[in-house]
């Protein structure tokens, strides 16, 4: 059985931020992630995000001034192409270096899977290949919204959807874009996939 004084299901920016200052704070801490570790604040979405904006701004402007030189059109493809590898190697850094910091602290420990509560003071959390029962004081959960879903309608199984978990790694790249709905997240799409021309 593990034991900690502070649970922290989900290890987006939140989750990470808290694993940070109560481990630095002496406190032993467990974070429990069922998906990949920073969740889709690293993985998919707020972090992807800001790599997408930053590069979809240098493209627009990059556009704007080589209009008028088709020449130059060739080039501004191929670095469009390259974007996708970009933000994933800029995603990898960020993981990496988040670990690393969390690493250093020798009371804290991340834990990868589904977690069920058992109890006011126990939760299960199992993966594929483990199972693991841990105790504890407090629980924190810091799962996050769920913004831009994926829409559930009969039909649309062949439509190419961006929703969270797509919209912002650039691995899809639509020829034409309709939005459906007027939020942020919607306004910033539209605003980076139209500076990517």
């Amino acid at each position: 059985m593990l034991m900690c004084k502070f649970l922290i299901v989900g290890s987006g920016q939140t989750g990470i931020y808290l694993s940070q200052k109560l481990s630095k704070a002496g406190h032993k801490v467990i974070l429990v992630e069922e998906g990949e570790f920073g969740g889709s604040f690293l993985n998919t979405y707020t972090y992807p995000k800001a790599i997408l904006s930053k590069h979809s701004d240098k493209f627009a402007s990059s556009l704007q001034v080589l209009k008028d030189f088709p020449e130059t059109f060739e080039n501004l493809t191929e670095y469009r192409s390259n974007i996708k590898s970009e933000i994933r190697k800029e995603v990898k850094k960020k993981i990496n270096k988040e670990l690393n910091n969390l690493e250093k602290a020798s009371n804290y420990q991340f834990v990868k899977g589904k977690a069920s509560f058992v109890s006011q003071s126990l939760m299960e959390v199992n993966s594929e290949t483990e199972r693991h029962l841990v105790s504890y004081e407090h629980c924190l959960l810091t799962t996050g919204k769920n913004a831009m879903l994926r829409p559930k309608l009969k039909g649309l199984s062949s439509v190419g959807f961006l929703y969270k978990h797509n919209a912002f790694l650039f691995s899809n790249v639509p020829t034409n874009l309709a939005i459906i709905g007027l939020n942020k997240e919607t306004l910033e799409l539209a605003s980076i996939y139209s500076g990517l021309g």
